[in-house]
């Protein structure tokens, strides 16, 4: 009879510490979820602005700029 309920107590304390551990773990993948997503979109929106602003300037307005500067002259 003592070994049965040495047995429960065994399962329950492992049990109850095994629950806050899954928690904590399951909240640590969820925060590292959220800092590569936000990573991954300052440097989506980084490549947004260098590359394609960049194209857009390069193909549109500069030699738009430069048939003004032309034109001044």
């Amino acid at each position: 009879m003592i070994k049965g309920k040495l047995d429960v107590f065994i399962f329950t304390r492992s049990f109850s510490s095994v629950v806050p551990a899954f928690y904590i773990h399951l909240l640590h993948s969820y925060i590292g979820l959220f800092f590569i997503i936000f990573e991954l979109q300052t440097s989506l929106e980084r490549w947004w602005h260098f590359h394609v602003h960049g194209l857009v300037f390069d193909l549109f307005l500069e030699p738009f700029l430069h048939k003004r500067d032309i034109a001044e002259q």
